[in-house]
């Protein structure tokens, strides 16, 4: 098969073959961007409705997160997600202080089994699986707009379809991301 990089750019999803020798056939670039959606949607639901405890916690403690929830919210890039598809937890690592501001550290873990991310006409997902990994501080004071992230995801999946032409097209696909936010307080 052919290994590409997928970047997303303000013009679009570019793709390229690693091996500048290897061409694409337009029908895999239009998978393959389908794939990769460049608008950044907004979430309906906060995050700590998903990951919040309704109790309080010590440190080392687990639970789980509200999978229901986290799977209206991803429902609408990914139809037909179950929250049955989706294992989650959070974990209490301690207490923190960032830029001045006391944080709780949490560590929130989710699989999706059973992943389909949308694909173009006459293709169809026949494994996926994502697994993401945040690690971040989030205020004592909820009021306080500092937030920390690090997080990494990993997508692996494998599609078949057909091209256009009738040529079979088949997809292999495993896409890590690994990034940091990190959101400021102001100061009043």
């Amino acid at each position: 098969g052919t290994v590409v990089t997928a970047e997303r750019t303000k013009e679009g999803v570019v793709v390229t073959p690693k091996d500048a020798k290897e061409t694409l056939s337009e029908e895999a670039v239009k998978a393959l961007k389908a794939l990769l959606p460049i608008e950044k949607k907004e979430s309906p639901s906060k995050d700590d409705e998903i990951f919040a405890t309704k109790v309080k916690r010590k440190v080392g403690e687990s639970w789980a997160a509200n999978t229901e929830l986290m799977a209206k919210d991803l429902a609408k890039d990914f139809p037909g997600l179950k929250k049955e598809n989706i294992a989650s937890t959070v974990k209490f690592i301690g207490n923190k202080t960032v830029s001045g501001v006391e944080c709780f550290e949490l560590v929130m873990e989710f699989t999706i089994k059973d992943f389909a991310p949308p694909m173009p006409p006459g293709f169809k997902v026949e494994k996926g699986e994502m697994k993401a990994t945040l690690k971040g501080a989030v205020p004592v004071d909820p009021s306080s707009l500092l937030k920390t992230a690090d997080m990494s995801m990993e997508l692996t999946m494998t599609a078949k379809g057909k091209a256009d032409d009738g040529q079979e097209i088949a997809l292999t696909m495993k896409i890590e991301n690994k990034g940091k936010r990190l959101t400021i307080p102001i100061k009043k």
